[in-house]
């Protein structure tokens, strides 16, 4: 087997600054509380200093790491002590049993209820798609059971069920099945949650800044101290008050209309390669003003050689979702400067991106948005083949 170095520390530490990021902490939110539940015993579980040791023979890809480590950790644990800030009785437990009824009642519901509306809908096509069928060949052996034809009208099938029209039964079939998918899974969280509610109800971010510091101080034995660079992370409170502030600022003065004449400092060398944004050039050109693709490929990699592409109206999810898949793709030392440049270069807000970069994937979002996350996986998976 393999041994653990702080590459593999990378993705769950990034997932649960993430957790903390969009945690509110308040009695209410036992999910969240679950999930961080979740990863800090998968954390407890690692030999954090025998992944240190394995990583100091990494050279300076393990210098790297550490330090990007380092920062995240730092990062974390200033987010928890914005959350006490803001909100000083934040963490604080939640009796097991009003939990589990408030998760099945508006987590679980929820799901269940999607889901027994997409089987009502199959189960109906799969009735009108037998009554279609089957309604000619029933008419005629009545008619000659009965000897003559009928004279009273016959009722249609069309009229039984409900189906949206030029509907088809497979695609409601695959819509069922993805459903149930997902159902499932719903299933499998609730039963998770069951099984670790008494130590989810318990207060966690003591538990988290413990942990953070335990991993900084494992780090710092073994490699030298580095800056500590903390982004701009106010809380979903301060957000809400700054964005207030904003708007009453924006109502108070006129726009200018003109831009900003600093020039950003370009990239240098390629972040993405042609191959790739050619093909989400392709798939994703509608929702930018964008002049051609070789602007669209200098904007993805930052080079500011053409003028500024923006987000249209109606489609920052789309664009935040994009973002979202392309952070996912830089490793861990750039990703989150190219995002946060990116996003601010095309005039997309970061707190909309926080929380719409996954309502492209969500069970209400458009059709549009569905079928454009089906095409760019579809890029995305060729992308890494090529890799």
């Amino acid at each position: 087997m393999t041994p653990r170095t702080l590459k593999d520390l990378v993705p769950i530490l990034e997932e649960l600054n993430r957790e903390i990021k969009f945690a509110r902490m308040r009695k209410d939110d036992f999910i969240e509380r679950n999930n961080i539940h979740k990863t800090l015993t998968e954390l407890r579980s690692l030999d954090i200093e025998s992944m240190v040791i394995e990583s100091i023979s990494l050279d300076t890809t393990g210098n790297i790491l550490a330090n990007t480590l380092r920062n995240t950790l730092a990062e974390i644990i200033a987010r928890v002590e914005n959350i006490r800030l803001v909100n000083p009785a934040a963490d604080y437990g939640e009796t097991p049993e009003r939990a589990f009824d408030k998760y099945e009642s508006e987590v679980f519901e929820q799901a269940a209820n999607r889901f027994f509306q997409k089987y009502l809908l199959y189960r109906d096509a799969m009735i009108l798609d037998e009554k279609v069928k089957g309604f000619e060949e029933r008419r005629l052996k009545e008619m000659e059971a009965n000897g003559t034809e009928t004279t009273q009208p016959q009722i249609s099938p069309l009229s039984m069920v409900k189906i949206p029209p030029g509907t088809t039964l497979n695609k409601i079939r695959q819509e069922y099945l993805k459903a149930k998918k997902r159902f499932l899974s719903m299933l499998q969280h609730s039963i998770d949650f069951e099984e670790n509610l008494h130590e989810s109800c318990r207060p966690k971010l003591r538990d988290v800044v413990d942990a953070c510091k335990r991993i900084t101080k494992a780090i710092s034995k073994y490699y030298p101290p580095c800056d500590i660079v903390l982004p701009k992370m106010p809380t979903e409170i301060e957000a809400e008050r700054e964005s207030s502030k904003n708007d009453k600022e924006k109502t108070a003065k006129k726009p200018s209309g003109k831009k900003s004449s600093a020039t950003p400092t370009p990239w240098e060398g390629d972040v993405f390669p042609m191959a790739l944004t050619s093909e989400l050039y392709e798939i994703s050109k509608d929702f930018f003003h964008v002049e051609s693709e070789a602007a669209f490929h200098s904007a993805l990699n930052l080079h500011y050689k053409y003028d500024p592409i923006t987000a249209k109206k109606g489609h920052h999810n789309r664009v935040a979702y994009m973002v979202q898949q392309l952070f996912n793709l830089l490793p861990s030392h750039q990703n989150r400067e190219w995002r946060d440049t990116f996003l601010d270069y095309v005039g997309v807000e970061r707190s909309y991106y926080d929380s719409k970069s996954s309502h492209a994937t969500s069970d209400d979002a458009s059709k549009r948005s569905q079928r454009y996350v089906e095409e760019l996986d579809e890029v995305l998976k060729n992308h890494r083949k090529r890799a």
